[in-house]
């Protein structure tokens, strides 16, 4: 494999694959690739792939009408799933093999694998993850009845307690830098958390949601800022999964601003997503307090997920 020269490209000579960093032009062909699929998990929306290329330096390539997305700056180099189109699966991951292996590994890493592509990956080592939570729109955004009752009186008191209170959708142009601090305060409020894993997943968020920040006017992505008199305490953006699904793909407040969370959730819903049946509100990383937040919106269901090794 070797680079070419001025535009991060790779290129896989064995398989004739040519690897590339993802851009926001790719966006149609991925929509191409992913479209067909009944229920994708949220890992596959275009704008969550984008937002973590820095972090996780996303590259793609096509192979025997197949799309195959690596995640090359990780622990180790791994597709971010199994190879997706039409044709031979099994084929199209044997070329993802030959690619892992000229970058010097000896296993094949997959970080999401659907329950649906479990039957071509005989042989694999499965790990459980944290699945996809899935919640009826409806729901969110009238929170009515008793399992979201104390969602409703946050949402309330939200609004009792904060006059002043307006929503803009959100431009880069003016709200872009505001944002990024709220992401700062957002990501130093437990700088002192003993779980440094936990800290080191919020540092990379926060980079990854600053760069959605920068690119979801390009891609026209649905968001929406929240203010409190003349200060900006939360942002959210959204992106259409499937016809019926939209996916959440960041949403941040200021803590300080008590349920400033479930009032922008519900909002958002409301403004943006009406339209659709379901809200997938993305995996909880293994943390804890964020599962917690998540169960206590009564998923409609859960999109099971593993992380699978294969042998090279």
């Amino acid at each position: 494999m070797f680079r070419v020269r001025g535009c991060r490209r790779y290129v896989c000579i064995a398989w004739h694959m040519d690897i590339q960093l993802l851009s926001a032009g790719d966006r149609e062909l991925f929509s191409r690739y992913v479209s067909p699929i009944a229920r994708p998990v949220s890992d596959m929306s275009f704008a969550n792939l984008l937002m973590w290329r820095d972090v996780y330096d996303i590259r793609w390539g096509e192979w025997d009408n197949h799309l195959c997305v690596f995640s090359i700056g990780g622990e180790e180099p791994s597709l971010f799933f199994p190879p997706i189109g039409n044709g031979s699966p099994a084929r199209a991951l044997d070329a993802c093999r030959e690619v892992i292996r000229t970058c010097g590994h000896h296993r094949l890493a997959i970080e999401i694998v659907r329950e649906e592509e479990l039957d071509y990956l005989p042989g694999a080592t499965l790990t459980p993850r944290s699945g996809d939570y899935v919640y009826e729109t409806s729901r969110l955004i009238s929170l009515e009845g008793r399992a979201l009752s104390h969602k409703r009186q946050n949402r309330n008191a939200f609004v009792r307690k904060n006059p002043g209170i307006r929503i803009e959708p959100y431009r880069a142009s003016l709200h872009r830098d505001a944002c990024v601090e709220l992401l700062e305060r957002w990501n130093h409020r437990d700088s002192d958390d003993p779980e440094q894993e936990v800290c080191i997943k919020r540092k990379q968020e926060t980079a990854a949601a600053t760069c959605l920040l920068d690119f979801s006017e390009e891609l026209a992505l649905p968001g929406i800022v929240l203010f409190v008199g003349d200060q900006l305490i939360g942002v959210t953006i959204g992106e259409s999964l499937t016809p019926d699904t939209f996916v959440s793909i960041i949403e941040k407040t200021d803590r300080q601003f008590a349920y400033s969370a479930q009032y922008i959730f519900s909002e958002f819903c409301a403004r943006c997503w009406s339209h659709t049946k379901w809200c997938n509100a993305c995996d909880d990383w293994e943390v804890p307090g964020l599962a917690h937040a998540k169960q206590s919106y009564d998923p409609a269901f859960r999109i099971p997920k593993w992380r699978a090794i294969l042998p090279l």
